[in-house]
């Protein structure tokens, strides 16, 4: 009988009996149950007493690694000169007061959803004034199961020691590997691939009595080997843009003949709003409307079918901002409730 049959049935086994199961076990080419049986009694403590001499990697060496581009090259004139690189770009700012003068850290995430295809990520930190020092938190995910390594159960000291992760299945042992984080200062250019994990951390005004701000500029890289719908393919679609081209002149001449109740009904839609102006200075002009016809050009400006309003543009931002924040919370979860599993036998 085996050792694992004889656990799983519950016989009691002498140390011979086991001895001899377990020699039976090496040839069949099963791992005994961790020898615990066959010890002498002062093995544990032995090793309990005891840390392994862990050797040191050997220095890094930053002339064996070279990022920089050659001189003379450019991958957007040559590799991709036809096509073109996709870059998504966003500016922010971050304005503290003596009334708010704390920005909490933020959550772990990476950048985008699938449909977005963003693989690497830089941002250019621009101007800071009057907040203490901030930094970029940065994880990574790593393989979950790990039968190539042969250990003992809860015999993961010298591999966390090694890899700098908590392994195991106790609290805190999630499949992520932390590599440290990047002082964001003013002037600071960071850039990582989009398999990262990150987090900035919280800062708050250096003075409370004054306030500060930070500033900065996100680029997103597009795979390259994938095309997204972009503003390459859908035209402007800010109401204001199609405000000033249509009633822009409004304001500097006073020959129009758009009558004052079409210019209100557009005012009343969200468009034209410099048509208030030329209404109050007399600019327009004073021609009247059957009721028949503004009741048609009413019918004819609807909502639907202008462009959009910044308060349409807004709305569709928070939709995007909830849209995402439940993906980062759900990829989240997931990851950080991966543990590391070890295979005893």
């Amino acid at each position: 009988m085996l050792l694992r049959e004889a656990a799983a049935a519950g016989t009691v086994m002498t140390v011979k009996e086991a001895r001899e199961a377990a020699e039976e076990e090496r040839k069949l080419g099963h791992r005994a149950y961790d020898d615990i049986y066959l010890k002498p009694p002062h093995a544990a403590r032995w090793k309990g007493t005891r840390e392994p001499v862990q050797i040191n990697p050997p220095p890094f060496s930053e002339k064996e690694i070279s990022y920089n581009v050659g001189k003379g090259e450019s991958l957007r004139r040559e590799e991709y000169a036809g096509k073109g690189l996709q870059v998504i770009v966003k500016m922010a700012s971050i304005e503290l007061t003596p009334e708010k003068p704390e920005f909490a850290p933020g959550g772990w995430h990476v950048e985008g959803q699938m449909n977005e295809h963003i693989v690497a990520t830089a941002i250019y930190y621009l101007d800071s004034e009057n907040i203490t020092e901030s930094h970029l938190d940065f994880r990574a995910m790593v393989c979950s199961y790990q039968d190539d390594w042969g250990v003992e159960r809860d015999g993961f000291g010298w591999m966390e020691q090694s890899y700098g992760a908590r392994l195991g299945t106790i609290s805190g042992s999630s499949c992520m590997q932390h590599y440290g984080s990047v002082i964001t200062s003013e002037g600071r250019l960071l850039a990582f691939p989009n398999v990262f994990h990150h987090r900035v951390s919280g800062f708050k005004l250096a003075d409370p009595t004054k306030p500060g701000h930070r500033r900065f500029i996100a680029l997103w890289l597009v795979d390259p080997l994938t095309r997204i719908i972009s503003t390459a393919n859908v035209p402007p679609q800010q109401g204001k843009w199609w405000e000033d081209r249509a009633f822009g002149g409004f304001e500097k001449t006073k020959d129009s003949t758009m009558p004052p109740e079409v210019a209100q009904l557009l005012i009343e839609r969200g468009l034209g709003r410099g048509l208030g102006e030329a209404i109050a200075a007399g600019k327009l002009g004073g021609a009247k409307l059957p009721a028949e016809v503004l009741d048609m050009v009413r019918s004819e400006v609807s909502n639907d079918e202008v462009l959009m309003t910044r308060e349409e543009a807004e709305e569709h931002r928070r939709k995007l901002m909830v849209e995402r924040s439940a993906f980062q919370a759900e990829a989240r979860d997931m990851l950080e409730n991966s543990d590391y599993g070890f295979c005893e036998h």
